[in-house]
Parts: C-alpha cells; sequence; structure tokens
C-alpha cells in the first residue's frame, strides 16, 4: 500500500505542477545568481568612464555603452544587485515589523489589537512612493535612507494579513483543543498559530519584492536614489534623452526590472496556489476537480402529479 505523502511533499508536488511558478522560481535565482556574483561575472568598475561613448552591442560590450563611456553590461549586472539588496532589507525589517504585530493584534482584539489597527489604517493612509520622494528629498538619497522608507511602508499590508490569519486559526477547533488542555499562549502561538500565518505571509513577501524594486526604481529613475552606487532606474533615467540614437540604452535596464518583477509576481502567484490550494475564485485543487468530475449526476425522482400543477399554477401567477 503506498504511503500517503506528508504536507510539505504535497506542497511541493503542487508547487511544481505550476508552469507559471517553475518560470518565477528560475528567474528570481538568475536574478540572485547575478547578484551575488557581480563581482565575477562583470569585475570592472560599473561608474567608469573607461570607453568609447554611445558604442551599439557587440562581442566586447554585450550590451553597449551609454553617452559617457560606462560598460553597460557592467553597470546592469551591479544594478541588479543593488535592487535585491534593497529588496533584502527592506522585507527583512517589513517583516520583523508587521508580522508579530499582526498576530498581536489577531491574538489580542480587545485594546491591543484595537490600538494596532489603528496604527496600521494611519499608516497606510500615506501613499507609499510620495512619501519615499519627500523622505529621500529632505535626508538624502542614500541606500540607507531608501531602505528604512521602503520598510516603514511596507510593513502594513503583512500586518493585516497575520492579523486575518490569526483571527481565522484562533477559533479552530485544534485551537480550542490545545487551551482547554492547559496550553499556555505562547505554546498555542508558535505550536498552532504561526505556522499556520506564515504561508500567506510568504505569498505576500513574494509580491512585495516586486512592488519594491519598482518603487526603487522609480525614485532613482527621478534622481533621488544613491548617487554612490548604479541602480537600473539610474540607468533607465539616463537613457531618455537617446531613445532614439542609442536605444539599446533603455533595452537592457528596462529588461532587467521587467525580468525582476515578473520573476516575483510568477512566484508569489505559484506559492500562492501551492500553499493555499483552492484558495483563489474559481480555482479547485486537482484532486477535488477530478473527484468532481468523476462523480455521476444525481439522479431526480418523478413529479408528482400535484407538484407538476403546483408548479404550473405558480408560473401562470
Amino acid at each position: 500500500m503506498k504511503a500517503k505523502a506528508g504536507p510539505a511533499r504535497q506542497t511541493l508536488r503542487r508547487f511544481f505542477r505550476s508552469p507559471g511558478g517553475i518560470a518565477g522560481l528560475a528567474l528570481v535565482l538568475f536574478a540572485i545568481t547575478v547578484a551575488l556574483l557581480a563581482d565575477v561575472l562583470a569585475p570592472g568598475n560599473p561608474l567608469a568612464l573607461d570607453e568609447p561613448a554611445l558604442r551599439r552591442p557587440s562581442t566586447a560590450h554585450p550590451f553597449g555603452t551609454d553617452n559617457l563611456g560606462r560598460d553597460l553590461y557592467t553597470a546592469v549586472v551591479h544594478g541588479v544587485r543593488t535592487s535585491l539588496l534593497v529588496v533584502l532589507w527592506t522585507i527583512v525589517i517589513a517583516s520583523l515589523i508587521g508580522l508579530p504585530l499582526g498576530i498581536i493584534a489577531g491574538y489580542r482584539t480587545r485594546w491591543v489589537g484595537g490600538g494596532i489597527l489603528r496604527v496600521t489604517e494611519l499608516a497606510q493612509a500615506f501613499p507609499r512612493f510620495y512619501l519615499g520622494l519627500l523622505v529621500v528629498a529632505l535626508f538624502g538619497g542614500s541606500t540607507r535612507n531608501l531602505i528604512l522608507v521602503l520598510s516603514l511602508t511596507s510593513w502594513t499590508g503583512l500586518t493585516r494579513v497575520a492579523r486575518a490569519e490569526t483571527l481565522a486559526v484562533k477559533e479552530r477547533e485544534f485551537v480550542t483543543a490545545a487551551r482547554a488542555a492547559g496550553a499556555s499562549d505562547r505554546r498555542v502561538l508558535f505550536r498552532h498559530v504561526i505556522p499556520h500565518v506564515m504561508p500567506s505571509a510568504v505569498v505576500l513577501v513574494s509580491l512585495l519584492a516586486s512592488r519594491v524594486i519598482l518603487i526603487e526604481a522609480g525614485l532613482s529613475f527621478l534622481g533621488l536614489g544613491d548617487q554612490t552606487r548604479v541602480s537600473l532606474g539610474f540607468l533607465a533615467s539616463n537613457s531618455t534623452r537617446f531613445l532614439q540614437t542609442a536605444w539599446w540604452m533603455s533595452v537592457a535596464p528596462g529588461f532587467a526590472i521587467a525580468v525582476a518583477v515578473l520573476g516575483f509576481n510568477l512566484l508569489g502567484d505559484g506559492l500562492s496556489d501551492a500553499l493555499r490550494p483552492g484558495s483563489r475564485p474559481g480555482r479547485r485543487p486537482r484532486q477535488r476537480r477530478k473527484a468532481e468530475e468523476a462523480a455521476p449526476a444525481p439522479e431526480r425522482g418523478p413529479v408528482s402529479s400535484e407538484a407538476g400543477a403546483e408548479a404550473a399554477a405558480t408560473g401562470l401567477a
């Protein structure tokens, strides 16, 4: 008799059945590899002005050069590292703030939970991009300031998701049974609540990463990024004056941003299907769908003459 696969193996099977999830994972792993091996793949200085200006893509310069003679291949590789560095620290800080607050707000629903929810709603009232624009314009466009402002504007979504999941989990039978058996609040949280909150948090984090990349690129595009680091948004901004004469200047950074954002979005969709099967409207787990399709349609019994006459009278009325 074949043993039933565990929850982790079932989750992996569902994930690898998703073509979009596999494609997203491949793109994200490719971007991470490029960021980790940036000094090996592009050992030169990305800000060096050692090459002829506005050279078309060639074997010596796969992405061409910009108007100042910078090699775009080297610049794009190091720009991917900058974007993923901002994404990593933003997600870590936002998770450390948002997830504990959301779990506490869901577990303690009275004064503490209400206060956390009000603070979360107040923080969500400020537009993330314009707040980042204001902070960076006032305090400078360093990478540290950029990470700080993105973190302080990204934790609210994690808080609301963690609170909603905690509210749903804490009323389930196994949590009630654990409390009746004398389990402490700490044991209930770490043994039952947090493991059920993490799947939704992981999905949201992967989708949050794509938004952080776009916001960081947008601020750098406006000239408010870190001027000591090369970034994809800065390269895209620098290319706007040469769209007709040097098309390759905009293609390389724009394609890198699109690949990174697409990868994280596809990965988030794949994780959502794997960790929360049947959670999307119109989507059902494969086993349940097959069972429903294979089940015979229910047979209807004969309709009595009195019921038929009553239905006809109701229709005429």
